[in-house]
């Protein structure tokens, strides 16, 4: 009877133990899921910013393609209306 009894506090104890070390493995597993959570949430915002300065540098370097282009028309079309100024002023000839 004491044998078992002795048993009954021991199986008691470790139980107690095991307790003690899945309230402990539990608290440290939510401070790691609180952790990692936080970092998700960190890393998630900073690739958010890293989309968003990838999309302006995209708009951006269209809107430098596109007055490059507009400084060629420029160019192109006051190359026109000089040749056409040219044509206008030369005097032409008749025969009458």
């Amino acid at each position: 009877m004491i044998a078992d009894i002795n048993k009954y506090r021991k199986l008691d104890k470790e139980l107690a133990e095991l307790r003690q070390k899945h309230a402990d493995l539990e608290k440290d597993l939510n401070e790691k899921i609180s952790e990692i959570t936080a970092e998700r949430d960190q890393l998630k915002e900073q690739c958010d910013v890293l989309e968003k300065a990838s999309s302006s540098a995209i708009v951006q370097q269209q809107i430098d393609d596109l007055k490059r282009e507009n400084d060629e028309l420029r160019q192109t079309n006051w190359k026109t209306v000089e040749q056409l100024d040219k044509c206008s002023n030369s005097p032409t000839t008749s025969s009458s």
